[in-house]
């Protein structure tokens, strides 16, 4: 399984990936600081199943890089996570609208995580299921 984890904050894209690593084996982790950076690794990557990602960042926000994975049919099969401060209603339904499958607080408890992560991932493994 890969994972990239987009976030402005150095901090907090280490502190997912520490949760992560310490809990789930096996996953390979993608780091980027903003929305382009994503793309570019996500174009440079391919396979990565689960973007997990803050909105408010420079440069491209986590709504704009949600759009935009959403327009390429290469990687429109990836599970779009946002990890964010945001808690507009509004914002959650873009985001919904858009095929965001969950939506994170920050500061995210790792149980919530987790349990997010292992949902989306089982999801992920019935869908390779069915189409296989």
């Amino acid at each position: 399984m890969k994972i990239l984890v987009v976030d402005d904050s150095k901090t907090i894209r280490v502190q997912v990936e520490k949760t992560i690593r310490d809990s789930l084996q096996d996953y390979e982790i993608f780091h980027a600081a903003n929305g382009f950076e994503a793309l570019e690794i996500l174009q440079s990557n391919p396979g990565i199943n689960i973007i997990l990602s803050d909105i408010n960042m420079p440069e491209m926000d986590g709504m704009a890089l949600a759009q935009s994975v959403r327009k390429k049919k290469e990687l429109n099969n990836i599970e779009i996570l946002f990890l964010t401060t945001e808690c507009s209603k509004a914002l959650k339904t873009e985001a919904k609208r858009i095929g965001v499958c969950a939506w994170i607080p920050k500061p995210a408890k790792p149980a919530l995580l987790l349990s997010v992560l292992e949902r989306v991932v089982t999801r992920i493994f019935n869908k390779a299921q069915v189409s296989a």
